[in-house]
């Protein structure tokens, strides 16, 4: 993956030898063979940048992502987010168990209230977990970041508020079994003066039960104790059941089991990736209106999240039935756009040329039509990578081999959003 993920401080795109290989390889679909494709030249010399456009504001914004992590207490929901943060470093992380940790050991209002709560095992109460979580999460908000919450919500009212404030498009829901939570957080001491961890499963002292260090006894927390952790997990899925009901029918969550995170990982991050299909009949291109938020009721092309096993192009054509009901052979489509997303995401459009222009609105558009080239309603399209997508598909229309479109946004320091291709 970090083949895609080009830093705000390298600020180039891949042009020239990349479109080759890409092209090379189109005869197989597979992402893996994209990504090596990329991997082959990430370190060599880019050639110059042709462009840069500032983007305003308000497109930043709707270009922005919120990531959800979901999951149990001790379900490595901290330990996935560091592997995110470092191949997609463009996102602001917000976790609650850090910030939560803070407050307890600098004994703030905050920290003393929560902890009542947390000496008996139970949840943090919602209003104290908004006031500690909002005002960081407003703020990247506000300099056009995107979001990874940690923790956060973990109920539906906190999932309401949360709403109020942004569009959630993302949510990695982390189902690990009880048990191995239960004996990974057990085999968990600390020496209580330095806040050393040890863990016996993985990181033991040198001593068993004494600080490396110190020489000093280590001791379990309470809330690490076996009896402890069942009743917070307990209560978790009690809490959370709801909120993952309620992603589901956004239809923005995707559920990765396990018992590693090693293992885990790489199936979250190959679900990182957006595909799409610009679908043309006759010269009209099929647009749909969105049902769904962000940008509900905008119009655009077949696009959604690459699905685990899929290929990219597997995906693509899944997209184009489920959202326009139209069926695509996935060997006949021709890749036209990457874009990068400021190493947050990545996106890959294809194009086709449809036998019949027969369709049906599927539950996430609201409406769909086939449009001239010259009648696309360009005030009306949901983001700006609908828009580069059908602008390079136009000036490509008549082209037999299209030439593909490499963009990369990214964040520069003073929060604008720029955007480089080649």
């Amino acid at each position: 993956m970090q083949a895609f993920l080009v830093s705000p401080a390298i600020r180039r795109t891949i042009v020239g030898k990349s479109s080759s290989l890409l092209h090379h390889k189109r005869s197989s679909p597979s992402i893996s063979v994209v990504r090596r494709s990329f991997a082959s030249i990430y370190h060599e010399d880019m050639a110059d940048l042709s462009q840069e456009e500032t983007l305003t504001s308000s497109s930043s914004t709707s270009c922005a992502h919120s990531l959800l992590i979901l999951g149990k207490p001790g379900g490595g929901k901290g330990t996935i987010s560091g592997k995110i943060l470092s191949d997609f470093p463009q996102f602001r992380h917000v976790s609650t168990g850090d910030q939560l940790r803070q407050h307890v050991r600098n004994e703030t209002q905050l920290g003393l209230e929560a902890k009542k709560y947390m000496d008996k095992g139970c949840l943090v109460p919602d209003n104290v977990m908004i006031e500690m979580v909002m005002k960081d999460a407003v703020e990247a908000i506000k300099n056009g970041q995107s979001l990874l919450l940690d923790g956060f919500p973990r109920t539906m009212e906190q999932a309401v508020a949360l709403d109020e404030q942004l569009d959630v498009d993302m949510v990695i829901n982390l189902c690990i079994p009880n048990e191995t939570i239960i004996e990974r957080i057990s085999d968990r001491w600390i020496h209580p003066a330095s806040g050393r961890v040890y863990n016996y499963a993985y990181k033991p002292p040198k001593v068993t039960g004494m600080d490396d260090e110190t020489g000093e006894p280590l001791v379990q927390r309470d809330d690490d104790k076996p009896e402890s952790v069942l009743k917070r997990l307990n209560k978790y899925e009690e809490a959370t059941r709801p909120l993952v009901e309620y992603y589901k029918e956004k239809g923005v969550i995707q559920t990765f089991r396990g018992t590693e995170s090693d293992v885990i990982y790489p199936e979250v991050k190959e679900w990182l990736v957006i595909v799409g299909t610009i679908a043309t009949y006759q010269d009209k291109v099929l647009l749909c209106q969105r049902n769904i938020e962000p940008c509900k009721g905008k119009w655009g092309y077949c696009q959604g999240f690459l699905e685990l096993g899929e290929t990219s192009r597997q995906g693509a054509a899944r997209e184009t039935w489920e959202e326009a009901g139209v069926t695509v052979d996935p060997s006949k489509l021709e890749l036209l756009s990457i874009f990068n997303l400021a190493g947050m995401q990545i996106q890959m459009i294809y194009r086709v040329e449809l036998e019949n222009d027969t369709f049906k609105a599927g539950p996430e558009s609201s409406d769909v039509k086939f449009v001239p080239w010259d009648e696309i309603p360009w005030d009306e399209l949901a983001f700006p990578t609908v828009v580069w997508g059908l602008e390079h598909a136009r000036a490509m229309k008549d082209v037999a081999t299209p030439v593909v479109q490499e963009r990369t946004k990214f964040v520069t320091m003073d929060g604008k959003w720029k955007v480089e291709e080649g």
